[in-house]
């Protein structure tokens, strides 16, 4: 970097290349044109859509994720003489997977291990047990929520994962849906609303807990 040269800090986080997109802080009187010329001119990338995102950002897609990648890897860029400006990927908002048969004796590390894969862990949390009675509201189930920003779409993230802890394999089930039925397995609805009749059953859930 040039001495002399002011570097504008944007508190956007530097997580996933998932929508190809990057965000690029709008500094003083800089103008969208002069980003979209400076960004050309680095490599001629594939610019597919450009606007404004909010009154201090301007956010640009590109055709594929090798052309957002070279943009990222310059890290900054030189608009005018005095002013350099940092290069963010766009980060979506954050999304919920629910993981369930998870045994309490295998710590948040190891599965956030598994998941890194799919996107960047933000927080682990475990689920209570769905009881109703107060005297119980204290007991954790083995249920545990993952906060994550996923670089894959939803649907891309397997229903089981197999994970290794002292030696031993376990296989936690996955869920990507908010709504998960306890009474016949399904999603998008809870039990009390559940249509499955009771002489069908519950559905079959695999709950290995052996090694």
């Amino acid at each position: 970097m040039a001495a002399g040269v002011s570097v504008y800090q944007a508190s956007v986080s530097t997580v996933t290349f998932s929508d190809n997109a990057v965000i690029i802080p709008i500094v003083g009187r800089t103008r969208p044109i002069d980003i979209l010329s400076v960004l050309s001119g680095l490599i001629d990338p594939k610019i597919t859509y450009a606007d404004n995102m909010g009154p201090r950002n301007f956010l640009v897609f590109f055709d594929s994720e090798e052309s957002m990648a070279k943009i990222v890897a310059a890290q900054s860029i030189n608009i005018g003489p005095d002013v350099c400006v940092p290069i963010f990927p766009y980060v979506r908002s954050h999304s919920k997977i629910f993981l369930r048969s998870v045994p309490p004796f295998i710590p948040d590390s190891v599965v956030e291990q598994s998941l890194l894969q799919f996107g960047k862990v933000m927080q682990i949390t475990k689920s209570k047990v769905r009881f109703i009675h107060e005297q119980f509201k204290h007991i954790f189930s083995f249920s545990r929520e993952a906060t994550m920003q996923l670089i894959v779409s939803k649907d891309k993230v397997p229903r089981q994962k197999t994970v290794s802890f002292e030696g031993k394999e376990y296989v936690l089930n996955i869920d990507t849906a908010a709504q998960r039925c306890y009474k016949c397995n399904g999603i998008n609805h809870y039990s009390k609303n559940c249509q499955r009749k009771a002489s069908q059953g519950p559905v079959p859930i695999n709950q290995q807990f052996q090694g």
